[in-house]
């Protein structure tokens, strides 16, 4: 049977093997499973079997009929009945779209009532306006729906009425609860998983600056010594490398230029040269001891010096050639073949400028 109990079109109440809604006429076939329409169809081939001797109003199975055409056949059979029984006429003949049974004025003289043909449309029909079956009152059929029934149109609206107060009711309710639960869930409490982080990560903190202090005062005085050997080192390179990108820039934005300004500037980049190269002596010759810690460090910054010396030969490489000719603008090519030949292929800067930047990011004190 249906699992629907009110009219999925207009909400009207239904009962169990409705096919079609009493109220608006939806076909409920449409708002039903396949499994759910087949039953209602086996209901209805079940009761077209029979019903027990002491129910059973005829011999042919109970047919569902509309609603309609079996009420106004049962008036007139009322009336009609009633009209026979005032004359005591029992032998008239039936009246025409009537069901014979209902012609018999005497209960002594009632027979048992058959099925009118004219509502049966064929054998196990279901009619497509299903209402409950009309069953026997006095002398004639009537039907179920009587102008009192509770299914009328006023109680109908008064149901869906209630009903739809009483989902906005139960919504509320639930809207209602879903705050209070939610204001009691945004209670202040107290983060036992962020107290339990931060007091970890101090902890971190705590044990590393234990750690670094042990092993600032393990560290052996030599390893003390290298260290600041190395730093005073480091700490001179930052100076002589913007001196060098100067000179490089100062040679290729004037190199064109007259000759008493090429000559000047030429004598700057030797100059800075000696003080590059000076400076990387005095790196070689300090001593750090190969078993220190710091000793990669040290060979890092050596690797550092280097380059600025070998970026500086270029430059007074570069004036040499450039101060050969006095229209060096036809002699390009002559004048940059050392820069020419000291960078990679993509690349802009010569090979020591690569080499110190990539070194210089590494070292770490």
């Amino acid at each position: 049977m249906t699992s629907k109990k009110f009219c999925p079109h207009c909400g009207a109440p239904l009962k169990p093997g409705q096919l079609f809604c009493m109220s608006c006429g939806e076909r409920l076939e449409h708002w039903l499973s396949e499994d759910e329409v087949e039953a209602i169809r086996a209901e209805g081939e079940r009761l077209e079997a029979g019903q027990a001797a002491g129910d059973e109003l005829s011999s042919e199975p109970t047919r569902i009929i509309d609603a309609k055409a079996v009420h106004e056949a049962g008036e007139r059979a009322r009336e009609a009945a009633e009209a026979m029984s005032e004359e005591h006429v029992g032998d008239e003949a039936p009246i025409e779209g009537y069901p014979s049974h209902a012609q018999h004025v005497s209960p002594t003289h009632a027979t048992e009532p058959e099925q009118p043909e004219h509502l049966v449309t064929g054998e196990g029909y279901i009619s497509e306006n299903p209402i409950h079956p009309v069953v026997p009152q006095g002398h004639a059929y009537v039907s179920r729906h009587s102008g009192d029934d509770w299914e009328t149109s006023d109680n109908r609206k008064l149901m869906k009425i209630l009903g739809i107060a009483a989902i906005v009711v139960v919504v509320l309710l639930a809207l209602i609860m879903h705050g209070c639960f939610s204001a009691s869930d945004k209670v202040a409490k107290p983060d036992l998983t962020k107290i339990g982080a931060d007091s970890d990560s101090t902890a971190v903190v705590d044990s590393a600056s234990s750690d670094s202090a042990d092993s600032a005062s393990t560290e052996s005085d030599a390893d003390k010594q290298a260290k600041q050997t190395v730093k005073d080192l480091y700490d001179k390179l930052a100076d002589l490398d913007k001196q060098v990108s100067a000179a490089e820039s100062t040679f290729d934005s004037t190199y064109l230029n007259d000759k008493d300004e090429r000559q000047s500037n030429s004598d700057a980049a030797s100059t800075l040269a000696d003080t590059v190269d000076q400076a990387l002596q005095t790196a070689q010759s300090t001593t750090v001891d190969s078993s220190s810690k710091y000793y990669a460090t040290y060979q890092q910054v050596l690797q550092c010096y280097q380059d600025l010396s070998d970026r500086m030969s270029i430059v007074t490489e570069l004036w040499k050639r450039d101060l050969w000719y006095n229209y060096p603008q036809y002699y390009t090519d002559n004048i940059l073949e050392p820069k020419t030949e000291n960078t990679d292929d993509g690349q802009t800067d010569v090979k020591p400028k690569v080499d110190y930047q990539t070194v210089y990011a590494q070292i770490k004190l």
